[in-house]
């Protein structure tokens, strides 16, 4: 499925405020966004949900790392901050909304399936490094 998105109900004119980007205001901060919704498990940005949306968007930035980076400097990641989301209230995709608790289960079902697929990953290696040695 597509992921579609509109960002006719944005609180803030996207074009004066990212006065250089491509396609009327989609900037690097608005094409995060968008694709955020799928990772936070949220299709829209609105007022009641501005604080869950950037708690959930913060917490996978922390467990993953910046979802944008700075086009003047594509080697820096950049955090989404609370005013850009606050300035993105009104944009809307196609994804559907996840309690807290589902979105957290599967976030950390997630991560914790990384580590352990990590650690798995290494001891095999030092197992393989041993024989070779050996």
């Amino acid at each position: 499925m597509s992921l579609n998105f509109d960002l006719t109900n944005c609180r803030k004119d996207l074009r004066e405020l990212y006065p250089d980007a491509e396609d009327g205001g989609r900037s690097y901060v608005t094409t995060g966004l968008i694709f955020a919704t799928m990772s936070v498990g949220l299709g829209e940005i609105k007022e009641s949900n501005v604080g869950e949306f950037f708690a959930r968007l913060h917490t996978f930035e922390l467990m993953h790392g910046a979802l944008v980076y700075r086009p003047q400097d594509s080697t820096l990641p950049k955090y989404i901050t609370e005013e850009e989301v606050i300035d993105h209230i009104g944009l809307r995709t196609n994804v559907s909304d996840e309690t807290r608790t589902k979105w957290m289960n599967r976030i950390v079902k997630a991560q914790m399936q990384s580590f352990a697929y990590d650690a798995e990953t290494t001891l095999k290696r030092s197992k393989v490094a041993a024989f070779q040695e050996g």
